[in-house]
């Protein structure tokens, strides 16, 4: 069982905690196996994210998450490892790596969340009915984002290699007969055009840690729905576009911005 920490000002919604979860995973590089369960805890006072991952055991969650706390504020302190629960659910945890006196453990738990009563346990209480109390986020690395610049470079490559024979055959090709082969080229294969779009919006938000949440193709244009935690990146990302904004609004809950707007297939 491993911990990580991510900050953040304020608590994230629900609807958007695991993006929010696995975006800052993967930018971060994280070392997580496809088996990981990830649960969140927000620790108001520091302002920051704990996450402990763990794989489960004979389908069971770790031995923190079946303790049935009897106090608003339990302090389970064991020889390796101590944990506190807030309102009888775990709110965060640390391994010991070496050994240290309880009254000190106390003493940091209580300046660190400011807590004043404080009840502490030193035996597991395990139910295994505690485990329904808590919701786990499954680790799924992404990989629709390397897939599409794979594709991408596959194309680039294919069109390069089209076009060097194509020169071979025809000695003396002009930079305008060039521009009508290639206009020629992306009516005829609609779909391979529309897609090196595609890839070119998610490789750009990707570079501004955008989030892409809608992309929809209306005729010559794209759809979009997008959040990010920073406004000029959001402007930064749309000086590379032709773009007409339909909504941008300040979201409490995520502690962003979310925007509705589209884009033109041309670039500015």
């Amino acid at each position: 069982m491993e911990t990580y920490e991510i900050k953040s000002t304020e608590k994230i919604s629900e609807v958007h905690l695991k993006s929010f979860l696995l975006t800052n995973l993967e930018k971060e590089d994280f070392l997580l196996s496809p088996n990981s369960y990830i649960f969140a805890s927000y620790l108001e006072e520091l302002n920051k994210y704990q996450l402990i991952v763990f794989e489960k055991s004979n389908s069971l969650a770790p031995e923190i998450f079946l303790h049935k706390a009897i106090y608003e504020n339990e302090l389970l302190i064991t020889q390796k490892f101590f944990c506190l629960y807030k309102e009888k659910k775990v709110y965060f945890y640390q391994e010991l790596k070496e050994k240290l006196d309880k009254e000190r453990i106390e003493e940091f738990i209580k300046s660190s969340f400011n807590l004043d009563n404080l009840s502490i346990v030193d035996e597991i209480n395990e139910d295994k009915k505690e485990e329904k109390n808590y919701r786990f986020i499954k680790y799924k690395k992404s990989y629709l984002f390397k897939l599409l610049i794979l594709y991408f470079l596959i194309l680039f490559i294919a069109l390069l290699w089209y076009f060097s024979l194509d020169k071979k055959s025809e000695k003396d090709i002009s930079i305008s007969s060039l521009k009508k082969k290639i206009e020629s080229q992306k009516k005829d294969n609609t779909y391979t055009f529309i897609s090196s779009k595609i890839i070119n919006l998610y490789y750009q938000a990707k570079q501004k840690e955008i989030n892409l949440h809608l992309i929809q193709q209306n005729d010559n244009s794209f759809l979009i729905e997008l959040s990010s935690l920073n406004k000029n990146r959001i402007y930064e990302f749309f000086d590379n576009y032709k773009t007409s904004i339909n909504s941008f609004k300040y979201d409490e809950l995520i502690g962003g911005y979310i925007v509705n707007a589209n884009i033109e297939f041309i670039r500015k």
